[in-house]
């Protein structure tokens, strides 16, 4: 047996030289492609492609190794090499190592390099100024500019390219090695805790409550040489290097948010399972709403989600944001747009694109 271990690890350290060989060859393709790309207009983030990658490395793979990590290994690669295309920075609308940066990362990877801003006004200027530069950002309720974001996508500002779910997951970290019953102080935000409300409830030892104003002032206060811990969004600890004490912590009630990435130049090719979204406002006629879902059906376009946003002080009341699966051919899917555009007060095409794996 004694013999045998040498050999197995030689093996292993060939194998990660072929590795590490191949992810050159790849990242100096992924160079070339970008310069075709830069020639061509193209942006660097090309996401059918990119769920394409990975559909094809996890649906061809039989081996031992895990297919979620199979997955993260390739979502780091495509990141990687996606950024070696590009210095442009990805912008979310959101705290920075907020959730929605969180939600970010799951979609993009950790060699994307991010701003974050606070105010759906600033998206609207960046990509205004840039036709190419991506904005990521919750497409719901709870954004406090959902409004105005509305509005831009109404008016043809901006373009969803890209969907993802997200699902909040957190971590509980320390710039030191300790466990979970030596922690004295536990840093946190106000919205984190009462996310994880039942988990702190459920610790059994003493400890202090401490709120943060945001994440990063949980961050600056996990400092070596104190049993300080921080609760943090599982993706962005992962990118800091801090000790963890316990992850995968999730709220009692994990609802999913719904994130787009939106840009100023959408791509009306389709592909098979994308998502065709219209904003619209529905005449004040009885029936309005059937009559344009009629419409879609006629097309044998499945309904997928629809949400109504309310305004006020506008020419209209309501907002009306639908979702359909997409028809297979762009003449199609422009033939039902053109029919549901007719059957709308108000309408807008707010873009045909994947969602993201």
């Amino acid at each position: 047996m004694s013999n045998a271990r040498p050999v197995s690890r030689e093996s292993i350290d060939q194998i990660d030289a072929q590795i590490v060989e191949l992810l050159d060859q790849r990242a100096r393709l992924a160079l070339d492609l970008g310069q075709a790309k830069t020639e061509s207009g193209e942006g660097a983030f090309v996401p059918v492609r990119e769920n394409a990658v990975l559909a094809k490395v996890t649906q061809g793979h039989r081996g031992p190794f895990p297919t979620g990590s199979l997955r993260a290994v390739f979502g780091e690669i495509i990141s990687a090499c996606r950024q070696l295309q590009t210095q442009e920075r990805t912008i979310i609308l959101g705290e920075r190592y907020g959730w929605v940066h969180d939600a970010a990362l799951a979609q993009f990877g950790s060699s994307t390099v991010f701003t974050a801003v606070e105010g759906g006004d600033e998206v609207i200027e960046a990509v205004k100024k840039d036709p190419q530069a991506l904005a990521f950002l919750h497409l719901g309720a709870g954004n406090p500019d959902i409004n105005l974001l509305l509005e831009a996508l109404l008016a043809g500002k901006l373009q969803i390219i890209a969907e993802t779910t997200y699902l909040p997951r957190f971590s509980l970290v320390s710039a030191q090695a300790i466990e979970l019953p030596e922690v004295t102080d536990l840093f946190t935000t106000r919205e984190i805790l009462t996310t994880l409300r039942h988990w702190v409830l459920s610790l059994s030892f003493p400890v202090r409550i401490n709120i943060c104003r945001s994440v990063e002032e949980i961050i600056e206060n996990l400092v070596e040489n104190l049993p300080n811990a921080g609760l943090l969004p599982q993706g962005v600890a992962k990118t800091l290097g801090h000790h963890l004490i316990q992850g995968n912590l999730e709220p009692h009630a994990n609802v999913p948010r719904r994130c787009v990435t939106v840009s100023g130049k959408a791509d009306r090719e389709i592909a098979k399972g994308m998502k065709t979204s219209i904003l619209c406002t529905l005449r004040q006629e009885p029936g309005a709403l059937h009559r344009l879902l009629g419409v879609a059906a006629s097309y044998q376009c499945n309904l997928l989600g629809i949400q109504m946003f309310p305004f006020t002080g506008k020419a209209w009341d309501d907002l009306f944001l639908l979702d359909f699966a997409c028809p297979g051919e762009t003449k199609n899917r422009d033939a039902m747009l053109a029919e549901l555009a007719a059957a709308c007060l108000l309408f807008q095409w707010v873009g045909t694109y994947p969602v993201m794996k």
